[in-house]
């Protein structure tokens, strides 16, 4: 009977610490990803036609916490990732997409900066301003309308923004570690990106997010 008893108490053992290891795993592997996005990469460079090419690594977040974000107020939140987080769930909601079908959200803040555009000023006889001539580009276009002594101006901007989306073969773990090689080809996971890249040669994209919504835990 005693034997009987060490046996099961070694048993409960056992699974404990298997369980505990377990969850000390998940736990360092939920660390791991929070981390990779709050530091997510950004490259840029030019592409064969002179335009700024953005290339911004994916964001993993999970349905949940997005839908956990988006409950709290302001002062609940913890952190830069939950505020971001929060943000994006707004302007989802404001589509009437609903957070447990999002599937990816893109977000690109473009600027734009050119001092040689030039004009002319047109006075009548008298010398008094009469009008002065539009510009206009490819991508602007800006109308001058003199009423007395108030210049009314109106523009016009717009650019094409187009987002294409990548993938590569993830070979490491979250901890750096290669994966086993049987692992990758059982179980392969893919490493993400975004390339954005806008038609204006003059236009830079100063921020760029790309967030993939996942379902499941959100281990990778």
């Amino acid at each position: 009977m005693l034997n009987k008893i060490k046996n099961v108490l070694l048993t409960c053992t056992i699974i404990s610490t298997f369980v505990l290891g377990l969850f000390k795993y998940n736990d360092h592997n939920e660390i791991a990803r929070l981390n990779n996005n709050l530091s997510a990469t950004t490259k840029q460079w030019q592409d064969e036609k002179g335009r700024h090419v953005t290339e911004v690594s994916e964001l993993r977040v999970t349905n949940k916490e997005l839908t956990k974000a988006y409950k709290k107020d302001y002062f609940q939140l913890s952190g830069e990732y939950e505020a971001q987080l929060k943000e994006v769930a707004n302007e989802l909601s404001d589509l009437n997409i609903k957070l447990r079908n999002a599937e990816s959200y893109n977000s690109v803040d473009l600027s734009v900066s050119n001092d040689s555009l030039v004009t002319t000023i047109v006075y009548d006889r008298d010398s008094v301003l009469n009008s002065i001539k539009p510009i206009k580009t490819d991508h602007l276009e800006i109308n001058f309308k003199v009423k007395g002594d108030t210049l009314i101006v109106s523009h016009k901007y717009s650019a094409k923004i187009i987002t294409g989306v990548s993938r590569e073969v993830d070979m490491y773990t979250d901890n750096g570690k290669r994966r086993f090689f049987i692992a990758r080809w059982v179980n392969p996971r893919w490493q993400y990106s975004a390339k954005n890249v806008v038609d204006d040669i003059d236009a830079n994209i100063v921020s760029a997010v790309h967030i993939n919504f996942q379902r499941n835990k959100g281990k990778r």
